[in-house]
């Protein structure tokens, strides 16, 4: 008989308690950065930037560097990330006209 460990879905990953205790002050960077959008518009982008910051932090985290992440340089890390346009999960893609990216990158602007 063969017994296979099976990974419990509640388990939390290392790296996830360091995040949790920088993330409020994460989001109070984002979003006094992003202040003159919409509320909506102000709320997609901080969650935009939890998002790129969670990713980095984890990267920082598995090269062993997570001592040397401070929340306010990856808040501004990940509102750049946010202002260039750039998307946890999704490609850059500069001929779509529709994309942010590249409304952003080539200062186009779509009408109706």
């Amino acid at each position: 008989m063969v017994r296979v460990r099976s990974r419990s879905k509640s388990a939390v990953p290392d790296w996830h308690a360091q995040f949790l205790a920088m993330l409020p002050a994460i989001k109070t960077h984002a979003k006094f950065t992003f202040r003159h959008l919409d509320a909506e518009a102000r709320e997609e982008a901080v969650q935009e930037t939890v998002c790129n910051v969670c990713v980095a932090f984890k990267r920082l985290f598995d090269l062993g560097k997570a001592d040397i992440a401070y929340p306010t340089v990856l808040a501004s890390y990940g509102v750049k990330q946010v202002k260039e346009g750039r998307k946890v999960g999704g490609k850059l893609n500069c001929r779509d006209v529709m994309s942010t990216y590249c409304q952003t990158r080539k200062g186009l602007t779509v009408e109706r």
